[in-house]
């Protein structure tokens, strides 16, 4: 790996510059509007990005570090949106295909996250009666009865 290469950013891609990345935010937006969908929402993405940089640098930083998000690329592709893309009424909330993507990353996500040993599990009753089955279970007493 090159010198200045940040993980998981190929070479390849670390001699885009700021020029590169300001022309694929304009860009975007433009895309992003002409598909009927909100470009303030680049806007939210880009401030959320920034949040979590100041909540978790080193996270951040890893993934962003030749592009970083700043409050300069934010004020920027404000402006161009403000410059170059008139209001409209309505914008596409989302779509068939948004929401079937997103319930499909959900039960990945659940998937992944049901998978992980580390992570505590429920015990599901299989008893099948109405008697309570008394297990290992916690039992919650009144301290003034203890006493």
């Amino acid at each position: 790996m090159r010198q200045g290469a940040s993980v998981g950013v190929p070479t390849a891609l670390l001699h885009f510059g700021r020029k590169d990345e300001s022309e694929a935010d304009y860009l975007g937006l433009q895309y992003m509007y002409a598909a009927g969908y909100d470009p303030t929402g680049a806007i939210s993405l880009f401030e959320k990005i920034e949040s979590l940089n100041r909540k978790q640098p080193g996270l951040v930083d890893r993934i962003f570090s030749t592009h970083p998000m700043d409050a300069d690329r934010i004020q920027k592709a404000e402006a161009e949106i403000q410059r170059i893309l008139p209001a409209r009424s309505e914008y596409i909330v989302n779509t068939s295909e948004y929401t079937a993507m997103r319930e499909r990353m959900l039960r990945l996500e659940g998937k992944r996250k049901q998978d992980d040993p580390s992570r505590p599990v429920i015990r599901r009753s299989t008893a099948t009666t109405d008697k309570p089955v008394e297990e290992d279970r916690p039992t919650i007493k009144r301290r003034d009865l203890i006493e």
